[in-house]
């Protein structure tokens, strides 16, 4: 236990964002955002290529950036992983590997085709199958000769294969066959090579690793119903090799219920995910280790149920050095959602802890989750927080932020806000929440995970009665959320790990290196004869097994008498409550939380969840409350009666505990707000951590509610004000204007006009291989954008306004008829040019236009006319208002007060008397903005992000009067997210800008502010 390392974290345990490589890439630039990131607390970063990438992947040009950044990181003492694909999936090194053989090397898929006849099919027939069904409802099939007719009443099942689509995602390639070795060679020698040839002395080093991205056996969509299977040519024979029987005999068991199905279609998915294991997973795996890289990443886990993509959703995490998750969107509700619904992201605990428990049961320490992306710029650093301890609390242990934007120029802003990047505001206030997580993850990290349970995870039922089981999926997912939320530690245990790494000895069921002394086997569950037989062994050497509502049935009935023991065996309950009696009563518990005053009252409770770790004979206890509700008094009891003290995770120091030591341990009272969490370390010896002067890390101030009536707060903006210009008129040649038109829209009609695909989805080939493949397309025909705004009281003007136009040195400007191209800076990012248009100006209706021709990589975007004006905005056929009265600002909120798309820093200032009798705290209430940095007397004395929106500034007054000073920071989300959607769901991705169906004329603004401001003074 390093006491040093547990305060002030390496590189490596803080966060490691995406940093998406989206634009023509210019090394020294590169070199300015390493630097940014490592000022904002960030331990690294993942060089991924994202859409928008204009220099070519791979190339001479794109290795120079890398070096630039690794060159970087290594000044800094900063981790520079790889990414392996041009955007996602991993598989296809952005049609590289797949250029030397398309066909041979390209993602395959079978198909079955139900018809009244024997139909020609778009692919390889495989086989054909008579069908026919009788009153009882019982199938009779028999495979079809080439030649062979259907007789009467029979139908035909025709079951073909065919590569997957091409697809502008793929750069006009199909997928990879991830099924075919060579195909997989092909990848890691176009893919992975190129970085060996050029920085092999920097891997294990500097270059820590390489992120592989939802790499699949099967490209396809799927939905319940869907008859289409994971497919390469060699499959038969794979299948017949390890099976022993001919797969091609038995297909229509996939389709219809022969009496061999459940076996078939078992048999089917072992093969596969078998397949995929073998051809994808170990050798690339293999070719890290040899080449000192670590491999981490993810798989596509987010779909649970649906395995089709991966075949288990555990097994390919045993080849990562660093297994890792997928968490999406925005934070969202982690209880039980109504009927059958199962969070895709957050609050889908069973995708948080299939990673960890792998991590467990291999024994690797880390794992990762990719998490925040599309969820938008406005996600407060509450939220940030809530998210990742949510994760932290389930296994995960390295935060890796989605996305860094390397640009945000034209489409590339639409991807997946939001950005961590400088042209973020709130990026320059990241360091705190980075510090915090990086003490987390750091210490839990360290020591073994406690866990005696394992709970069998449900992917054989699948296999065999398909993937539209949602209610066993749903019971599932209560179960897990059950014993999360009492406090259960456990992993999950999935069948094919099983196979390999199982044994059972001495009432223990040990996989990998973990072992466990009860096991779960929820309801409605479907085994596969390996499982019954360890099981067997379990139970028999003297195992606790403990089967939850309806008993479990075997894929093969010969194993029916073995199952029949092992019930025989077990300990049964018909519900939850009736479970954890059985848990209390077989295992142990070492953290219990009963919740005393809820700030509910008599409603939901606050939501804390638990991980207990054991660090150099040390009990580690981390506490979160990741719910929506507070919780004032929580009563926890730790199975422990040794020494205790507390990291305080946001300022790096060691503080007392006030406990008491009874027989049932240590027992202490701890508040919940939202997004409270505690460190506990308990063993002996733990009191020399101790820093001087600590105060208890549960002894909370209690404030007298004496607030200080000051005068008014003083506010204003520190940064300029942005009118937005987002929707235009536009024009081909010499004809006609359009209507008023959001500006994405007008840029698709252009589009549609030269014959060219509308690119709103971000799913195009990459500017850099069109310009491989061929010319772009242009037309000389002059193109004109047209924008009008109203301005107010010019005359009181004070300052300079200024036009932004993305890509302005692409245009021919004029402002009210006047030219104005003459661009003198940007802003927010290097494309966002500056023009200064305060002398075209003029009172009433302004019109900018602006003048161009078309090129196939020209982006019609947005602009912006910023400046020290407030802003009227108003929905589509009046302009948006610049009215340059000098307007006074008040508490609340500043989107209602003339800006509404502002994103930057507010200053709020005020002066204090004190007498220097009592203790002072700033109490903020309403709180709107992503956080507030607190100054007193020019000194910077603290930050405000989280409940209860609190922080002492006692040590930093002077007799007399004080300065205070506090500067609210926000975010993009009213200015480049979307802004006109009329129901968000969890996740911004690029369709939320411009999606027909869910749009609205009027902003769908958040609102931005303070509402409150106290000075509380305490005795």
């Amino acid at each position: 236990m390093d006491k040093e390392k547990w305060t002030h974290p390496g590189a490596s345990y803080r966060p490691l964002p995406f940093w998406a490589w989206n634009d023509r890439l210019d090394p020294e630039r590169v070199r300015e955002q390493v630097r940014h990131m490592h000022r904002i607390g960030l331990g690294g970063f993942f060089m991924h290529s994202r859409q928008g990438l204009d220099t070519a992947y791979l190339s001479e040009e794109w290795m120079a950036a890398v070096e630039a950044a690794v060159d970087e990181a290594e000044k800094l003492g900063m981790d520079a992983w790889l990414y392996d694909e041009d955007r996602y999936p991993s598989g296809t090194a952005g049609g590289l590997a797949l250029e030397p053989n398309p066909v041979e090397f390209g993602a395959k898929h079978l198909l079955c085709l139900e018809s009244e006849d024997i139909p020609a099919v778009p692919g390889t027939v495989v086989a054909r199958f008579a069908v026919s069904q009788d009153e009882q409802g019982k199938f009779t099939a028999r495979r079809l000769c080439p030649t062979e007719e259907l007789q009467e009443g029979e139908r035909c099942l025709t079951f073909y294969w065919t590569l997957t689509a091409p697809s502008g995602w793929y750069n006009g390639f199909t997928y990879l066959d991830t099924l075919n070795p060579d195909a997989v060679q092909s990848f890691i020698k176009q893919g992975l090579e190129p970085y060996k040839e050029r920085f092999a002395d920097q891997f294990g080093g500097r270059i820590p690793g390489v992120f592989t991205d939802e790499p699949q056996m099967f490209s396809q969509r799927l939905g319940p119903d869907t008859s289409t299977w994971p497919w390469t040519k060699a499959f038969p024979v794979e299948f017949r090799n390890r099976r022993g029987y001919d797969l091609l005999e038995k297909l229509v068991a996939l389709v219809i219920d022969t009496e061999d199905a459940r076996q078939v279609r078992y048999d089917f998915w072992k093969t596969a995910t078998e397949l995929f294991l073998a051809t994808w997973c170990e050798p690339i795996a293999r070719w890290c280790r040899e080449n000192n890289l670590q491999w981490t990443g993810h798989y596509w886990e987010h779909e649970f149920p649906y395995f089709h993509k991966a075949g288990s959703f555990m097994a390919p995490l045993m080849y990562l050095d660093v297994p890792g998750v997928d968490l999406l969107g925005s934070r969202q509700y982690c209880g039980k959602l109504p009927g059958n619904e199962i969070q895709h992201q957050m609050g889908n605990v069973q995708m948080i802890k299939l990673a960890s428990s792998v991590a467990h049961q291999m024994g690797k320490p880390r794992v990762l989750s990719e998490t925040y992306g599309g969820a938008m710029s406005d996600m407060n650093f509450l939220d940030h927080k809530i998210m990742a301890d949510w994760q932290m609390a389930l296994g995960v242990n390295l935060i890796n932020p989605h996305l860094y934007h390397y640009s945000i120029r034209g489409l590339r802003k639409r991807d997946y806000p939001p950005s961590w990047g400088e042209h973020q505001p709130w990026s320059a206030e990241y360091k705190p929440l980075a510090d915090y997580l990086a003490r987390v993850c750091q210490v839990l990290s360290e020591g073994d995970f406690v866990a005696n349970i394992a709970v069998l995870y449900p992917t054989t039922v699948f296999w065999v009665e398909g993937f539209g089981q949602q209610d066993i999926a749903r019971s599932f997912e209560d179960l897990c959320k059950d014993l999360t939320e009492a406090n259960w530690d456990y992993d999950l245990a999935d069948e094919t790990m099983m196979e390999t790494l199982g044994a059972a000895a001495d009432g223990q069921l040990q996989i990998g290196q973990a072992s466990y002394k009860c096991v779960v086997i929820p309801s409605q569950m479907v085994l596969a004869s390996t499982t019954i037989a360890l099981l067997n062994q379990y139970v028999e050497t003297g195992g606790t097994l403990l089967i939850l509502g309806s008993a479990p049935e075997a894929v093969n009935p010969e194993d029916g008498p073995v199952l029949e023991n092992i019930i025989a065996k077990s300990l049964r309950a018909k519900d939850w409550p009736e479970l954890e009696e059985l848990l209390l009563a077989n295992t142990h518990r070492p953290v219990t939380v009963q919740q005393v005053e809820s700030s509910n009252g008599d409603g939901p409770q606050a939501r804390i969840y638990s991980q207990v770790r054991w660090i150099d004979d040390r009990l580690v206890v981390f506490l979160t409350n990741v719910g929506e509700k507070d919780c004032q008094k929580a009563h926890v009891i730790i199975d422990h009666k040794g020494p205790a003290v507390a990291l305080d995770l946001h300022r790096g120091c060691f503080c007392p505990v006030d406990r008491v030591v009874t027989e049932q341990g240590t027992e202490l009272d701890l508040r919940f707000l939202q997004g409270d969490s505690y460190l506990l370390i308990f063993g002996d010896g733990v009191e020399e951590l101790l820093d001087g002067g600590a105060q208890p890390i549960n002894r909370y101030p209690v404030l007298d509610s004496r607030p200080e009536v000051l005068g008014p707060w003083r506010i204003k903006p520190l940064d300029v004000n942005p009118l937005v210009l987002d929707y235009c008129q536009y024009r081909i040649g010499q004809g006609q204007w359009s209507e008023a038109i959001p500006v994405w829209d007008a840029y698709c009609r252009i589009r549609t006009h030269y014959g060219l695909d509308t690119s709103l989805h971000n799913r195009d080939v990459q500017p850099w291989r069109i310009r491989q493949a061929r010319r772009l397309i242009t037309a000389d025909d002059p193109i004109q954008v047209r924008f009008f705004f109203e301005v107010k009281d010019l005359a009181a003007n004070q300052a300079p306004v200024k036009l932004v136009v993305e890509s302005a040195e692409r245009y021919a400007i004029s402002v009210n008829g006047h030219s104005a191209s003459d661009i003198d800076g940007t802003w927010l990012d290097a494309a966002f040019s500056t023009v200064d248009i305060t002398a075209n100006l003029i009172e009433g209706v302004n019109t900018v236009v602006l003048t161009t021709t078309f090129a196939e990589d020209w982006e019609l975007e947005n602009s912006y006319l910023i400046g020290g004006f407030a802003v009227e905005q108003r929905a589509i056929g009046t302009p948006n208002v610049a009215d340059f009265s000098n307007r006074a600002l008040q508490l609340g909120d500043w989107v209602s007060q003339g800006y509404p798309f502002y994103a930057g820093r507010m200053e709020y200032t005020n002066t204090l008397g004190w007498r220097g009798d009592s203790s002072v705290f700033i109490q903020l209430a309403g709180v709107q903005t992503n956080c507030v940095a607190v100054y007193v007397n020019g000194t910077r004395v603290g930050q405000i992000a989280y409940p209860p929106y609190q922080l002492e500034i006692t040590p930093w007054l002077e007799t007399g009067e004080n300065q205070i000073r506090l500067v609210a920071v926000n975010s993009l989300r009213n200015l480049t997210d979307p802004l006109h959607f009329v129901e968000m769901k969890f996740i911004a991705g690029p369709e939320t800008f411009s999606d027909r169906n869910n749009w609205q004329d009027t902003y769908n603004l958040v609102p931005q502010g303070l509402g409150e401001i106290q000075i509380i003074f305490a005795d």
